[in-house]
């Protein structure tokens, strides 16, 4: 089943409501996905920010990604199963490579930061995910181009598909979930949450 991406800004309505900081929460299966969804886009708005672009939500359908590279990369734990796919353009690439000459960068090396975006972007979400009491394993990077990347989606996986334009490149993200159970419980937030950019291992 494909969701599209609700509009990004405010939080559903059980976010507002049923979330207080001071106990954990129990929510179903449809307030688990959202509630990871929702997880993943901020994920992956911090990231792009992080490389200093300017992000814009866009539909998923105005990408033109006929040519893009794509990078896989899943995680999961005993209560659910994650599977991250972006598709870019090479021009994303080299936009956001760490690299102050971006001229001489080589295809491998694009190639290879496709896959680390992959991975900062699960470990962006990881984070976020264990700040609410959520431990999940990551997985590897794999790198595919054209349709390939359709073999790996997981059959009976939801799938949430964002668009964004990163300073006039439009790329693609998309989340495929699956929940192992009908309820899913995390913990209020605390002081002693992770910080982006200072990952716990496992």
């Amino acid at each position: 089943m494909i969701k599209r991406a609700p509009p990004l800004g405010r939080a559903p309505y059980f976010q507002q409501t049923c979330m207080p900081r001071s106990n954990n929460v129990t929510m179903n299966r449809s307030e688990a996905s959202q509630y990871i969804n929702n997880e993943f886009s901020a994920a992956c708005i911090a990231l792009f920010e992080g490389f200093q672009c300017k992000v814009e939500p866009i539909e998923a359908d105005e990408a033109d990604l006929d040519n893009a590279i794509a990078a896989s990369i899943d995680a999961g734990s005993e209560e659910l199963e994650i599977r991250a796919l972006l598709r870019m353009p090479f021009s994303v690439l080299s936009l956001t490579y760490p690299s102050a000459d971006i001229t001489v960068v080589e295809d491998t090396k694009l190639e290879d930061w496709m896959a680390e975006i992959a991975n900062l972007l699960i470990g962006k979400l990881k984070t976020r995910l264990l700040n609410q009491g959520i431990k999940i394993t990551i997985g590897l990077p794999e790198n595919f181009f054209g349709d390939e990347f359709e073999s790996l989606i997981p059959p009976g996986a939801e799938e949430f598909v964002y668009g964004f334009d990163l300073d006039g490149v439009p790329i693609e993200c998309r989340l495929y979930l699956e929940l192992m159970a009908d309820e899913l419980t995390i913990e209020a937030e605390g002081d002693d949450d992770v910080e982006e950019g200072e990952l716990e291992m496992f």
